[in-house]
């Protein structure tokens, strides 16, 4: 049996008072009690309180749906006075000349090869023509004696034993040798060939002792020596579309950029237009004028080239606010009680990311950002924000 528990003041004349202690079965049963008390008035307030959530989850829902669809919108603002025209671009050399033979003959030596550099006036090739030697040298000799003959007939003209008719026919024979001369010296110095100006051997396509025909009458029987680029410089080639064509004109800034070498930005200006559409591409050619003495563009790759194109201060949005209903661009205007109106607009120019409109909305009017098949007039929205077209 266990102890009894006294308390103070439990009797009379403040005599303690002895409690026994609960049997631990007891004690079980009257923790048992209080927990299905507490469980007993817990569940029905949680069942309250979830009804009464779901409640209100649903009053919201129903009034989402009243009030549209969340949307992102834009306010229409002014297109800038430029915009960027991205456009492919070739980069060629300033200049290119395949060197042909202008006589016929076999090639004493090729002094070059790909890759060289030569400077103008270079010696490149040589020629042996015997024909065109042994011609000259007959020429030559012709020439000497028609010059001597001349001399003796002025002294026999002084003299007067000679006719004027004949000294006059031989200074004239020695005039023709001479000029029959000069030509054929001409002729020998196309057996040399030299490089016309400072730059790149990019082909060879001859070797020593090849013959090589003449290619005055035709190059395509003709077979070439070399070929010398100039690329220092660069001729930057880009196509313009015919909506664009109009605008682009010589002084306009470009500026030209390798992909494979990021960060890397050279500045520049178109220096001359065609002027004329391409009957076959319908497109009209721009130069962009390049300085490549580092030789950080390779001629013949292709470049990015962005050209800033002046154009009409005109209302711009995104190209996300545009949407086309049955071959028609529209804009979702936002109306001031949170509805939409579908307007049509004329597009003036898109360069994928900024529509700029030529008519149909004014700046500052809020357009709906991304609208689906759910637009239509009337339609109520819910703005998530307004913003600013970039």
């Amino acid at each position: 049996m266990t102890d009894p528990t006294v308390l103070p003041g439990g009797g009379p004349a403040g005599r303690a008072t002895a409690v026994p202690d609960l049997a631990p079965g007891h004690r079980l049963a009257r923790a048992a009690v209080v927990a299905a008390l507490v469980l007993t008035a817990t569940v029905p307030w949680l069942a309250w309180r979830r009804s009464h959530g779901a409640a209100a989850d649903e009053r919201a829902r129903v009034a989402d749906v009243a009030g549209g669809p969340l949307v992102r919108t834009t306010t229409v603002a002014v297109s800038p006075p430029a915009r960027t025209l991205s456009l492919l671009g070739e980069a060629r050399p300033w200049a290119s000349v395949t060197l042909y033979a202008k006589v016929s003959g076999y090639l004493r030596s090729v002094q070059v090869d790909k890759g060289d550099r030569v400077h103008a006036g270079q010696v490149l090739a040589e020629i042996e023509s015997p024909e065109i030697d042994r011609a000259w040298q007959g020429a030559k000799a012709e020439h000497d004696n028609k010059v001597a003959v001349a001399a003796r007939m002025r002294t026999l003209l002084e003299k007067k034993l000679v006719s004027p008719q004949e000294a006059e026919q031989a200074i004239t024979d020695a005039a023709v040798a001479g000029e029959r001369l000069s030509a054929l010296a001409a002729q020998r110095e196309y057996e040399t060939l030299r490089a016309p100006f400072d730059g790149t051997v990019t082909e060879r396509f001859a070797d020593a002792g090849a013959l090589v025909q003449s290619a005055t009458s035709s190059q395509t029987s003709a077979q070439p020596v070399c070929t010398v680029t100039q690329v220092s410089r660069l001729r930057v080639y880009v196509y313009l579309d015919q909506a664009d064509a109009a605008a682009v004109h010589r002084g306009i800034r470009a500026t030209v950029s390798v992909a494979e070498r990021p960060g890397f930005r050279r500045l520049s200006e178109v220096s001359r237009v065609s002027g004329e559409l391409d009957p076959r591409t319908r497109k009209m050619l721009a130069e962009v004028d390049v300085d490549d003495a580092d030789q950080a563009i390779v001629p013949g790759g292709f470049v990015q080239v962005e050209l800033e194109v002046p154009m009409a201060r005109l209302p711009a949005v995104p190209v996300e606010a545009l949407l086309t209903r049955d071959g028609q661009s529209m804009v979702a205007v936002v109306a001031p009680d949170s509805t939409i109106r579908l307007q049509a607009v004329h597009v003036a120019a898109n360069d994928g990311k900024l529509v700029t409109l030529s008519s149909g909305v004014a700046a500052g009017t809020p357009v709906v950002m991304g609208p689906g098949a759910w637009a239509v007039d009337g339609a109520r929205v819910r703005p998530a924000a307004t913003g600013r077209t970039p």
